[in-house]
């Protein structure tokens, strides 16, 4: 059967080569396209549920809405643990079900019982689902760069504005970036209409508080009148009552005597403020800053999703969209990693295949050895990328790196092939039987090695039995090696021998120095070796026993040191601490951070800024 097939590979030569050239085509396409990442996404299916109830305490929500949730939400099929947190005018309940179940859907089991659990909740509770995100989602994280004014109550209304400006106009500006989940804002003060009402005057004109919310909640809405015919047109009828400013907010009346109105400005005093927070943001530990950070939806490609966002950044900073003097300036960018990874890895091919190419020269003494050889590294890791880019495996540090340690094994069995068809073509003088000779140099070493090619991938499936954490960490390394694997055995069946056919050429076989070197060093050790056979089996298994005690006292580590540029370090303060305090001790921390010569910029959250 095998010599069926490579027969008729030789035969159909201009065939094969156009399946080449389709393979690199497809293979730079699925290159291009593939998602990468820096390391494999290990983070669960989970769905969370935010509920913000302001002015709540922490024991309220967890009686309140914190339980009401988690009953609603017993018994969805496939749920693995459920867990919650709860914080003052805050509940995060989060559902983590089994890897197999889409992400979608269990976002739609939860959504169908979200309707039982806001029943259940009081009515001031705003009750949500969290974005479809996960801990690698953070892609990209920025803040606006301006000049901050010194006078203090011009610096709240500067981060004041900057925060609306961040909430209205550049988040749905980056959501609309495809592959953007979310935008999760933190840093400055939120615009408030603030009424201070005065008592006395509540009851000089015998008001209550009631009557002040009645009386702004009903006037701040437009009411729709249906329509009117007139003459030969039809007109649309509507109150028009949606407060725009303070004044209008002075002018509700809140009720008559006599005929003489009073107005919400003679009962209290209106302003524009802000509104009280439970967060912030310092940059360098000198000025407090507001920004945001872009979340990738999960699956997404971050390389090409990095590079939308970047584009709509510039668009955004170019296009006078933001006040004069304000820029988005990133801090944090996922492709700065995803390039050194991707660069690392590369690297590491290029420098194999170089040296692949030099001890092959120095070896056989054959360009078109070499070239060969060469040509199958390539070859190998299309296939690899196509069947990639089919099942969904992403490129991260584990499965690049996997090619990488895989490079011998993916041209063993073109070297043995090589080195045998030109020895072959060596001893055979006429050209004319070129096919036949290559075709029985093939099969000679082709039936007995394919075995051991298929050996070695088998022993890659192991770790594939691996759960939890560990299985989605290192299952792409093993995916990818065993692939490479089969696509090198694929083509040394197909294609290396169409290869051999079109470039070796027949001539006398050149011995290399090293081989002669070699041949002169290892031929008196053999000997020597096979007559000492009992001292050389007692030392191997004294090394064996010596490697078995030695093991279990190595330093072992789960993943390997990750060195991106930038790292994230959090700072445990007492609860209860105060915002200003916590500001302060942030402030100080940075502050001491910056003396460091290698540190550019260090930008840090306290409290609840944005998304839970």
């Amino acid at each position: 059967m095998l010599e069926q097939i490579i027969a008729q590979s030789l035969k159909q030569k201009g065939f094969i080569l156009l399946a080449v050239l389709i393979i690199v085509c497809i293979g730079i396409y699925s290159w291009i396209n593939l998602p990468i990442d820096a390391f494999p996404d290990v983070t669960n299916v989970q769905v969370e549920i935010l509920s913000t109830a302001p002015g709540l305490s922490a024991l309220e929500i967890e009686r309140f809405v914190t339980f009401p949730i988690e009953n609603a939400m017993r018994g969805l099929p496939d749920v693995v643990q459920m867990r919650s947190i709860t914080k003052f005018g805050l509940s995060v309940v989060t559902i983590v079900f089994k890897d197999k179940v889409d992400i979608h859907f269990a976002r739609q089991l939860v959504f169908q019982r979200l309707e039982e659990a806001t029943a259940n909740v009081p009515q001031n509770v705003q009750v949500s689902m969290g974005p479809i995100a996960t801990a690698m989602g953070e892609i990209y994280q920025y803040t606006f760069q301006g000049l901050e004014p010194k006078n203090p109550q011009d610096r709240f209304r500067y981060l004041t504005d900057l925060r609306t400006l961040q909430e209205w106009v550049v988040t749905p500006l980056l959501k609309s970036v495809p592959g953007v989940n979310e935008i999760n804002s933190f840093g400055g003060f939120f615009k408030q209409y603030q009424v201070i009402v005065r008592p006395e005057k509540l009851l000089a004109y015998d008001l209550t508080l009631d009557d002040i919310y009645r009386a702004v909640e009903e006037n701040n809405q437009n009411i729709g009148g249906n329509v009117m015919d007139r003459f030969e047109e039809q007109y649309i009828v509507r109150g028009v009552g949606l407060l725009r400013a303070k004044e209008d907010l002075g002018n509700i009346v809140l009720k008559a005597y006599a005929g003489t109105p009073i107005f919400l400005r003679d009962v209290a005093d209106i302003h524009v403020g802000e509104a009280v927070r439970q967060g912030a943001a310092l940059m360098d530990g000198q000025e407090e800053v507001v920004g945001g950070i872009v979340m990738m939806l999960k699956g997404e490609n971050s390389r090409s999703v990095v590079e939308r966002v970047k584009q709509k950044v510039e668009e955004i900073n170019s296009n006078n969209i933001l006040p004069p003097g304000i820029k988005i300036v990133p801090y944090y960018d996922r492709s700065d990693i995803v390039k050194t990874s991707v660069g690392t890895v590369t690297r590491a091919l290029l420098e194999g295949s170089l040296l692949v190419v030099i001890i092959l020269y120095m070896m056989l003494r054959s360009l078109r050895g070499a070239l060969v050889v060469i040509l199958a590294l390539p070859l190998s890791l299309f296939l690899t990328f196509i069947v990639m880019k089919n099942i969904g495996l992403d490129a991260n540090f584990m499965s690049l790196g996997g090619l990488a340690i895989s490079i011998g094994m993916i041209i063993d069995a073109t070297i043995i092939q090589v080195e045998n068809v030109q020895r072959r073509l060596s001893e055979e003088a006429r050209a004319s039987h070129k096919l036949s000779t290559v075709l029985k140099a093939v099969l000679e070493v082709r039936k007995p090695s394919i075995f051991g090619e298929l050996i070695i991938a088998t022993t890659f499936l192991p770790i594939l039995s691996l759960q939890g954490l560990e299985g989605k960490m290192f299952a792409p390394l093993a995916l990818t090696v065993a692939t490479a694997l089969l696509s090198s055995l694929l083509l040394s069946i197909f294609v290396i021998p169409v290869l051999c056919a079109y470039l070796l050429k027949p001539g006398a076989e050149k011995e290399s120095l090293i081989m002669r070197a070699a041949r002169k060093v290892y031929t008196p050790v053999l000997k020597w070796v096979m007559n000492k056979r009992l001292v050389v089996i007692g030392s191997a298994v004294m090394m064996l026993v010596a490697t078995a005690f030695i093991i279990p006292r190595l330093g072992t580590e789960f993943i390997p040191v990750m060195d991106e540029g930038a790292f994230d370090m959090d700072v445990q303060l007492l609860p209860g601490v105060s915002l200003n305090k916590s500001l302060e001790i942030t402030s100080l921390v940075e502050k001491k951070l910056k003396e460091f010569p290698e540190l550019t910029t260090v930008v840090s959250r306290t409290g609840q800024t944005g998304i839970a």
